[in-house]
């Protein structure tokens, strides 16, 4: 071998060291520059930020912003049953930002160690000793036992469903309604001493009637009957005094 094919030898011996060197210093700097120190969580009010914390980083390799926020931009990473979405991105490159939009509670079931709040579906997305502002109270179906994560079975199953298509309907209308109640098969919305029966078949239509009744109806007592509202059906009464249980 000459001197010219020795020198290109140590040259691209050279070339190469150099760029192994390079690829990994750059590695090593992604892997400490991205190494997450602090993680910011927005979003929830009821599920436990350090459960979401744990749910994100649920491998060894999640250590890393990069790593984390591109397994959930593949749809890889896992969520809660109690969210609905969860967005995951990074704030600065050691700043891991979490973001997530939880299943709205639309009523809750009391039970003797607390009070069970539960989504549209039934599904128990939160278990607390504290009563939470303005969700109305469902009664007339039992739920004893219930833990976060159960859902809430009934004999009746199309009865259950309709109570909570109709404390949804109401959550969504912005409706102040304290108790949702199942009085001999029929849901019932109850704003102090108005009742609502809706019937066993609950729809949007008949939920959207009830703003408008009710400053018609201010310091009245009785029953608003919409039970038999529908588009063929635009009939509407109230029967002052009448109540389908003792008021408490």
């Amino acid at each position: 071998m000459n001197g010219k094919r020795k020198k290109k030898l140590s040259v691209r011996i050279y070339h190469f060291f150099t760029t192994v060197i390079g690829l990994a210093i750059f590695v090593l700097g992604v892997f400490v520059l991205f190494h997450i120190q602090d993680v910011v969580v927005t979003g929830n009010t009821y599920t436990d930020t350090n459960q979401i914390i744990e749910t994100v980083r649920d491998d060894p390799y999640s250590i890393n912003t990069l790593y984390v926020m591109g397994k959930y931009k593949l749809g890889k990473g896992q969520s809660l049953e109690t969210l609905d979405k969860i967005k995951v991105g990074i704030k600065n490159p050691w700043t891991l930002k979490i973001t997530v939009t939880e299943k709205p509670i639309v009523g809750y079931i009391e039970m003797s160690d607390g009070y069970a709040y539960l989504d549209i579906n039934g599904l128990v997305v939160y278990k607390h000793h504290e009563l939470l502002p303005d969700v109305p109270r469902i009664e007339g179906i039992s739920g004893e036992g219930l833990q976060v994560g159960d859902t809430l079975e009934a004999t009746d199953k199309q009865l259950l469903q309709q109570i909570l298509l109709a404390t949804d309907e109401a959550r969504k209308k912005e409706l102040p309604v304290e108790r949702v109640m199942n009085i001999e098969n029929s849901v019932y919305l109850i704003m102090g001493n108005i009742y609502i029966k809706l019937g066993q078949e609950v729809s949007e239509e008949q939920i959207a009637q009830i703003a408008p009744i009710l400053p018609n109806l201010e310091g009245e007592e009785g029953t608003l009957h919409l039970e038999n509202y529908s588009e063929d059906n635009d009939t509407i009464t109230f029967k002052r005094g009448e109540f389908p249980i003792q008021i408490e």
